[in-house]
Parts: structure tokens; sequence; C-alpha cells
């Protein structure tokens, strides 16, 4: 097909969307928004993430809903419970569609791009959702917040500002929970002493060049193993300091400049550090497979995490850990929008979509309801003053909590006594709460560290490839052609580089980073 062709098939097509949109919101039908009166009853800087909404008597219609991923096993029976609980409190119904990780995307834009009716979905997945926000195709949630005063009270305003576009328009709901990211270093605790280090020893521990001295003394003492044992992916979140815009194209977080990530020095020297590991044996030589890799024979690695989730790592890793925070926390675009809900512009129900989100955030007993299922069932209380649960073993309810709705007001599910780590607890039987390790006010404390995050200037940012598509899709072939052998040491920095930043420059990635530095000062100029 002609470039122009192409051009004018795309315009074409966005023209009819915006033009069913268009009809759609004249349609006499749609609901009418009105402020509510009902008080402010959440206050997240005093901790009260909950509250007993009042009722609210919504359509009677049961609203749609999308997401990603496969419905968890006794989903029917939770959901019936869900709708029995909303059509009490708000007189509306939902009907939550799952696609598959690898339909999602594309059947959820066939759906948009044709203007077949929906009424919320789950947004990271969505293919094309730059566009779609840009051009009108979600609801303005500025417009519905009104409505839902708890809602809006809830998330906080940075958080709102990862889902705003430069014009104010808000297209999206975030689900407020480690919003922030923070990397760790996480080290085998048993490893580290066998090493003769302590947590001392890595305490201050932040970068690369921080971490050199330390793998080298772990593989002296441990001439036998790999101190870093890797997948083809390498390192996770190494550059996570530099916000990707577009393949190679990114700016370091705190600044504004476009740069090509390869380009830069720091970032040169993290990958000749790596292939000096590689060469010393530092790192494996053959890489394991993700779903391959055994976490117990981890020794040290970066991961993502936040307050409290030392328990998990150390429950997954089954043997005790040190952690380290390297990097943050910090909040960007892509922090705040890995989980969130939009709300088609077309809905015929726009108040009672809000309203339905701001109970899922809100309600106490909805939002576990959703989380953990049914009490009795698939979960049972072993401390109800202070709401700790552990699961049931006939209980298989395990839907994905971190797409629902916020953190801060989850049950604390304590751990159990398994046959991995019955030894630790002779005087319990398995399947037994191990309350020493429920960790009361972990989501009060993840809230405390959103709060001390530092905040990108970018916030909101959403770059459109339009105009560069042919460009950023070949810079994307020479990063994925490079990518292993550089971020697991195995190729040579001081040969690679200079061949993939020559094949970037025949490309035109000056035009990609001139393009995305016009779209940033533009953004900027509007906030």
């Amino acid at each position: 097909m002609s470039k122009f062709k192409k051009t004018t098939t795309l315009a074409l097509s966005l023209l009819l969307m915006l033009n069913a949109v268009a009809c759609s919101n004249t349609n006499n039908d749609k609901q009418e928004i009105t402020t509510s009166t009902e008080k402010v009853k959440v206050d997240p800087d005093n901790n009260i993430f909950s509250a007993d909404l009042d009722d609210y008597k919504g359509s009677g219609e049961t609203l749609s809903m999308y997401t990603v991923g496969g419905a968890p096993d006794d989903h029917d029976k939770v959901f019936e419970e869900v709708n029995k609980y909303l059509k009490e409190h708000l007189n509306v119904n939902i009907n939550l569609t799952y696609f598959s990780w690898g339909e999602y995307g594309t059947n959820m834009n066939t759906k948009i791009n044709g203007g077949e009716y929906y009424d919320m979905t789950w947004g990271p997945d969505l293919v094309g959702v730059t566009d779609f926000a840009r051009n009108g195709l979600f609801y303005d949630v500025s417009q519905l917040l009104p409505a839902a005063p708890n809602l809006k009270a809830l998330i906080p305003e940075t958080v709102w500002g990862g889902v705003t576009l430069g014009d104010g328009n808000i297209f999206g709901i975030p689900t407020y929970k480690d919003s922030s990211a923070t990397q760790y270093w996480v080290y085998d605790k048993a490893y580290l002493e066998k090493s003769g280090l302590g947590e001392k020893s890595v305490k201050d521990v932040k970068t690369l060049q921080d971490l050199d001295p330390i793998v080298k003394q772990m593989k002296e003492k441990n001439p036998d193993t790999n101190p870093m044992l890797m997948t083809s992916s390498g390192v996770q979140y190494l550059n996570y300091d530099y916000e990707n815009i577009a393949g190679p194209v990114a700016v370091k977080f705190g600044s504004t400049d476009v740069l090509n990530l390869y380009a830069e020095q720091e970032i040169q020297d993290r990958f000749r550090i790596l292939h000096k590991w590689y060469k010393d044996e530092i790192i494996n030589q053959e890489f394991v497979e993700f779903g391959e890799l055994d976490n117990s024979q981890l020794h040290i690695w970066s991961s993502q995490g936040y307050p409290g989730v030392e328990t998990q790592w150390e429950r997954e890793h089954q043997s005790p850990i040190v952690t380290v925070p390297r990097l943050g926390p910090m909040y960007t675009t892509t922090t705040i929008q890995g989980s969130y809900w939009v709300i088609n512009a077309a809905s015929k129900y726009p108040v009672d979509a809000i309203k339905v989100l701001e109970r899922i955030n809100v309600d106490p007993y909805l939002r576990n309801l959703l989380a953990y299922g049914i009490e009795g069932e698939h979960y049972d209380f072993v401390d109800k003053e202070n709401n700790i649960i552990i699961k049931t073993d006939e209980g298989k309810y395990g839907p994905a909590i971190y797409q629902q709705g916020q953190f801060m007001n989850l049950y604390t599910v304590a751990p159990q006594v398994t046959e991995t780590n019955a030894k630790d607890y002779p005087e319990l039987k398995i399947g037994d709460p191990i309350m020493e390790l429920a960790n009361l006010g972990q989501w009060q404390d993840v809230h405390e560290i959103n709060k001390t995050a530092d905040v990108s200037k970018l916030l909101g940012f959403m770059f459109d490839p339009s105009n560069v598509e042919t460009e950023v899709s070949a810079l994307n072939n020479v990063t994925s052609k490079y990518f292993e052998p550089l971020h697991t040491g195995e190729g040579d920095p001081e040969e690679i580089l200079p061949k993939m930043l020559q094949e970037m420059d025949q490309i035109g990635i000056d035009k990609v980073i001139e393009e995305a530095q016009k779209q940033i000062d533009e953004f900027l100029a509007k906030k």
C-alpha cells in the first residue's frame, strides 16, 4: 500500500471513529452528570483509604467491562456475589470479560476501531492507546469526578497526573498501589556471608561500579559459582534511570532533553562492566530462559519492589535475603500507567461506570471480595480485628489483584507453613498462619514511600510516533539485534556499539530525537 493510501485509510478510520463517538455523545439516553452531595470520607494523609459509601440509584443496567488475562477459577461464583452487592448499593451490575494476553490488545483495538459498544476496559495493554486518548475516544474523567468525590480524593494528584493529557483531559482511572517505582539489589544472605560479606558491606551499593568489588569477592570465595545468574534479558531494570520514549530514544530521569540511550557514556560504561564480569565468569556463560530460572538458585539480582515485599521475595527464594534500594522511589508516566481503567466516551452510563470504580476502590468489603473471593470458601480470617487472613486449601480463586483497584485497603495475607518451610516452625503444623510474618501496615508504608517519590518532569507525556513510524520500527529492530549481547555482557561493547550507533544514524535516529523533543516542548508549554 502506498504511503498516501495508508495515510488516507488511517485518517478515514479515525474520522469514522470520532463521528461514531460524536453521534453517541449526543444520544438523549446518555446519563446526565451531576455533582454528588456525599461527603469526602477518605483521607489518605491520615491513612483513611476506605469508607462506607452512600447508596446510589443507578440505571439498573449491566455494564460491560473488559480486561486481560485468564478468568480465575470460581470467577462466576465470586461475581455472583459482586453483582448482588452492586445491585443492592448501586442498582447496577457488571459483566467482566477476559481476553488472553495474546488477544487482548488486538481484540479491544478492533472493538474500539469498529465502534463496538463497551463501558469500561483495562488500559495498559490496549494497542493504540495514545491515539485513542488524544482523539477523545475515552471519557474525560475530569467531567465525571464530581460524581465520585471519594475516588477523586483517594488518588493523589501526582498519580492523576500520570493519566492526564497536556490539555488537562484525564483519560483514565489509575489503580493506586506501588505507583512509584523503587529498584533493589537482592542478595542471598547465606551466599553473602559465605563470601565474607555482610549487610554492612552492601548497604551503600547502588551502581554497577559500586557492585564491582562485591561480585569479585563473591567469585573469589566461590570460584565454582556464577554470582550473577542471568536470563538473556540481562540485569532487570538496568537503565531504569532513563525514561523510554521510542526504542533507543530516551530522556534521563529529571531532565527533558531527548537523547540516544546507547550513545550515553554512563550507559556504555555499564555494558563494559557487564562484559568484564562475563569474561571473569561472574555472569553465567549459558543463559537460562525466564521460565526455567529457579529463584532459589539466585545469589544476587535486581528487582522492583516496595516496603514489605521482601517477605514475598524470601518466600519465593526459599531462604533469607538482604535487600538494598538502589534507585527511587520515582514517579513516571510508565509507573502510573502500569494499571488503569478507561471509560468509553460513547458509554451510555458513564456515571454508573465511575460510581462502580469508586465503589471498587473505596468500599473495603467489595475491594477484598474482588481480590480474595468469598470468606469461608476462598479465605478465612485469623485476626478479624486487624483484617489478617489466610487462603483456604479449597479456595482456588486468584485474580490479577493489581488490575482491579487500590491496594491500601487490602486485607493482610499471612504466610502459611508449607512442607518447604515447616522445619523453621516446629511448633506449627502445615497450613498454619505464620503470624510473625503477617506484614500489617505494609500498604500504608507504600503510601508513605509514594509521598516521598521524585516526580518525572514528563509525567503524563505520551509520544506520538505517527510522523516517524518507519524510523522507530527500524530502530527497534537494531536494538533487538544487539540487546542480548550488550545486556548480558556476552558481547564486547567496543565492537558492538560503533556498529550499532552507525546503523541508528543511517536509519535516522536524529529525526526521531528531533520529533520527540518537539512534542515534549509542546507538552511542557501546555502544563
